[in-house]
């Protein structure tokens, strides 16, 4: 699904996209900036890809058509699986959701209260 920024460098699409199972395909520069939720607990690079604005706006479809290229079959099944595994993390609603443990245990790290807790070095998405 494409995931373009709206009025705001966020947007309730990530959610939408969780849960439809869609793969999002992400144009928004500022995204990352602004900041993902729960970065340190949620592997983004792992089921999100990155076209830049840029591309975008010089040419659509050939930054969608390559991003299609570059992601081939066996890939986006891996993607699936971690963002099948991740909806826990982020959907409020889902069976067994831990968004509420996650939001409790991002305030602890941000305070210094989570000695150890190491992020996900690869919590940005891939840009292709």
């Amino acid at each position: 699904v494409l995931y373009v920024r709206g009025d705001t460098p966020t947007t309730s699409r990530l959610q939408e996209a969780l849960v439809a199972g869609a793969l999002p395909i992400i144009v928004s520069d500022q995204l990352f900036r602004v900041g993902l939720a729960f970065p340190c607990f949620v592997p983004y690079r792992r089921f999100l890809v990155e076209v830049p604005e840029r591309e975008i706006h010089a040419h659509a479809s050939r930054a969608l058509f390559s991003v299609l290229n570059q992601t081939r079959q066996p890939r986006r099944r891996r993607m699936r699986a971690t963002l099948t595994a991740m909806a826990r993390d982020l959907l409020w609603d889902f069976p067994g959701s831990r968004v509420v443990d996650n939001v409790l245990l991002e305030a602890a790290r941000l305070r210094g209260k989570l000695p150890g807790v190491c992020c996900f070095e690869d919590a940005r998405p891939a840009v292709l």
